[in-house]
């Protein structure tokens, strides 16, 4: 039931932000294959969120509410962008994230296929790809 509430009260860009940082690597990689990574193993989350969608790159204060929101409901285990990290390719969700994000892409409810279209889109996809 609280993953219904979740998918009833979350932007799209939540479930892009959450699915980022579950598994950073997809898109590190991406960007290391296209020559366009600026950052090694370590360095702020921050980086690896701007790389993603640099669409964001002047709106740091809507994306650290975000942040702030998936965190307070125990889906990511930060609080903010800042903050240095050993190693951007480590997951940064919780085990209710990671379950969060597979209810959402399994589900077969109809809400359920329209998050999976956010989460497939060719922004997300760019890092599977």
């Amino acid at each position: 039931m609280v993953f219904l509430n979740y998918i009833d009260i979350f932007t799209p860009w939540h479930l892009k932000i959450l699915e980022l940082f579950n598994d950073p690597k997809d898109f590190l990689s991406w960007k290391a294959q296209q020559g366009n990574v600026s950052f090694s193993g370590a360095g702020i989350r921050q980086q690896v969120a701007l790389e993603a969608f640099p669409e964001l790159k002047e709106k740091r204060d809507f994306v650290n509410l975000i942040v702030r929101d998936l965190n307070i409901r125990g889906l990511l285990i930060f609080d903010k962008l800042g903050g240095i990290v050993s190693d951007h390719y480590e997951s940064r969700t919780t085990p209710i994230g990671k379950q969060f994000i597979a209810y959402i892409k399994k589900s077969t409810s109809k809400f359920g296929r329209f998050v999976r279209l956010i989460l497939c889109s060719p922004l997300m996809a760019r890092a599977r790809d």
